[in-house]
């Protein structure tokens, strides 16, 4: 923006001169709040990180109280070729699902994880068969979850639960 020099104005009267300061205080004003604004915006920003940093910092603290061992489990190359394979029931890696639950910071799923591979399951159990379940209850709750008769926290301790059981190979 240009500066208004009031020195140019002297000759067009007093009114003149009240608008060019007027200008000149109104941008002096306008600096002053643009450099305000920058620094709200540094701010914000600061408290955003230190948000997500604590929700990692909790999400952490929770997978390590639900599987102490987890930082040992992750390191195993046995548990990188585990999640190598391809998940039978979502023909997807469980990898890929792993960094679904951890985008998410969904540490109960993340846990179930560590927890499957480690031949244990989450003390959850499908309510209708206790620790055995088959197919047909998996194909019962996607169409439960499906049509809104279940919830997906219900789904995926019934989904968590097959894919145990076939891990086991007691999946009928």
């Amino acid at each position: 923006m240009t500066t208004v020099d009031p020195t140019d104005f002297e000759g067009y009267g007093a009114e003149m001169m009240d608008l060019v300061n007027l200008v000149k205080d109104q941008d002096n004003k306008n600096k002053e709040q643009a450099n305000d604004i920058k620094k709200l915006k540094g701010q914000v920003e600061d408290v955003s990180q230190d948000v997500s940093e604590s929700n990692e910092d909790k999400f952490y603290s929770q997978l390590t109280n639900l599987v102490s061992d987890w930082r040992t489990i992750n390191k195993d190359q046995g548990w990188l070729k585990w999640l190598a394979e391809i998940d039978a029931l979502t023909n997807v890696t469980r990898q890929a699902l792993l960094d679904n639950a951890f985008s998410t910071l969904d540490v109960n799923r993340v846990a179930n994880f560590f927890q499957s591979f480690k031949g244990g399951g989450p003390e959850l159990e499908p309510e209708s068969k206790g620790s055995e379940t088959t197919l047909a209850d998996l194909r019962k709750a996607t169409r439960d979850y499906q049509t809104g008769r279940i919830t997906e926290e219900q789904f995926d301790k019934i989904a968590d639960q097959v894919q145990r059981d076939f891990d086991k190979g007691i999946v009928r």
